[in-house]
């Protein structure tokens, strides 16, 4: 787990908070004891040896119809899985977009800190670098508007900014 601060300062803040974990096995799974006592952690194991047994996608429509936010980091391919589940959410559950009235608020420019903290899902992008610095655009991921470097405009972007292969 990449951010335990979240959950530290969602719990604070007096939201609900569960974290939904996915590991290759049992040896994987990060520690429970770590997290605060309010947090609700949900296990997903790809060999069964604790918790569901399955990839951690699985376990989104279980959770989803309650969340208002989900942050998600870990490998390129679970991350696009969860950006085309964000994409479908609103038509799957039912919600239905409702119209502005006169003068209403403009949309927040893609990209914007404000655009990223009012998306459903903030994925947390990690490269690894082959040097402690990446001045070849090392650290690049493609957005829809363009490349976008984690070392700048990251590591954390909407899901909607990034440009996802068909997961």
């Amino acid at each position: 787990m990449r951010d335990p601060e979240l959950a530290d300062e969602a719990v604070r803040d007096g939201r609900q908070v569960v974290v939904l974990f996915g590991a290759q096995s049992a040896s994987n799974v990060y520690p429970s004891s770590l997290l605060p006592d309010e947090v609700e952690y949900v296990v997903a194991t790809d060999d069964g040896s604790l918790g569901h047994h399955g990839f951690v996608t699985d376990l989104v429509a279980e959770y989803e119809a309650w969340a208002d936010q989900a942050f998600a980091c870990g490998p390129h391919l679970m991350l696009a899985r969860l950006a085309q589940l964000a994409a479908g959410r609103r038509a799957r559950l039912g919600v239905a977009k409702l119209g502005r009235k006169r003068g209403g608020g403009k949309a927040d420019p893609l990209g914007s800190t404000a655009a990223r903290r009012k998306s459903f899902l903030q994925v947390r992008w990690s490269r690894r670098w082959a040097v402690p610095w990446a001045p070849a655009w090392g650290c690049t991921v493609i957005g829809v508007d363009g490349p976008l470097r984690v070392c700048r405009e990251g590591p954390v972007f909407a899901a909607e900014e990034i440009a996802w292969p068909n997961a």
